[in-house]
């Protein structure tokens, strides 16, 4: 039960202070990236496949949430997950 909660959790808290930090000043969004922190505070603490599903999840969903060209940042994110 906790493997699969505390990465819907961290996923929870990454997209909702995304959205708090693009209300507040978009800049802030550039300078603190959210979804890479739970990228790497996942696949630090776990293995790098799971930190590589995690980056795909986190970077689909941090396309989806910005203007840019949908995949980049999954892309990024997966390898960031993997590598860490």
């Amino acid at each position: 039960m906790r493997r699969t909660l505390e990465p819907l959790l961290v996923i929870a808290l990454a997209v909702t202070l995304y959205t708090v930090l693009g209300k507040i000043s978009p800049g802030l969004l550039l300078a603190c990236n959210v979804f890479s922190w739970a990228v790497l505070y996942t696949s630090l603490l776990k293995h790098e496949v799971n930190g590589a599903l995690m980056g795909t999840i986190c970077g689909l969903l941090q396309d989806s949430l910005s203007l840019g060209v949908f995949g980049v940042a999954g892309l990024t994110k997966t390898l960031l997950g993997f590598s860490a």
